[in-house]
């Protein structure tokens, strides 16, 4: 699912990222939980910025049976990268960084206010130029059930490493989302 601010959710239907993201975001599990077809654990991947609203909703909907954070900042920033921030003013849809900034704000995961009871995998990249692995703590750190896969070589997102990254998550959703079942 394209959240508001990437894809065709911007460029074609004008949504853009705002506070009520992880809210959208539940709208779809409820969708998705009248399909008979795909059964009824859900779980949550979320790439890039797309991890902090992964994040914020397996904190709000106890539904989320499981939630992989790749590579996100826990309390985003506008990043001195020229071609992240540009992306931050699109999704946001606004070139005004204050009010990006406002809007990072009310989206910051905060350890001891979110709590997330599902169980919980980073991934992170040794050589990721944007995200260190202390911005991804606090999703370690609010988790009741939390670990950590690193790539010591691992770019971004663990680009450098898909298929394996890819294998090792449909796993762990597997096992934790029939855990959940039982």
């Amino acid at each position: 699912v394209e959240m508001p601010g990437q894809g065709e959710t911007r460029l074609q239907h004008g949504l853009y990222l705002d506070s009520e993201v992880p809210e959208a975001l539940s709208a779809v599990i409820s969708y998705l939980r009248t399909r008979d077809d795909l059964g009824h654990g859900v779980g949550v991947w979320g790439n890039s910025f797309g991890g902090l609203p992964a994040a914020l909703v397996a904190a709000r909907d106890p539904r989320v049976g499981g939630c992989c954070i790749n590579g996100a900042w826990a309390q985003p920033v506008i990043s001195p990268f020229r071609t992240a921030a540009e992306q931050a003013f699109a999704m946001v849809g606004s070139l005004d960084p204050t009010q990006v900034i406002e809007v990072f704000q009310a989206l910051a995961f905060k350890v001891g206010h979110d709590k997330i009871s599902c169980p919980v995998l980073v991934l992170h990249g040794g050589n990721d130029s944007l995200i260190t692995r202390d911005d991804q703590q606090p999703f370690l750190d609010g988790a009741e059930n939390s670990s950590i896969k690193m790539w010591e070589d691992g770019e971004h997102t663990i680009y450098n490493h898909c298929l394996e990254r890819n294998s090792l998550v449909a796993d762990w959703f597997s096992d934790s989302l029939v855990r959940e079942l039982h």
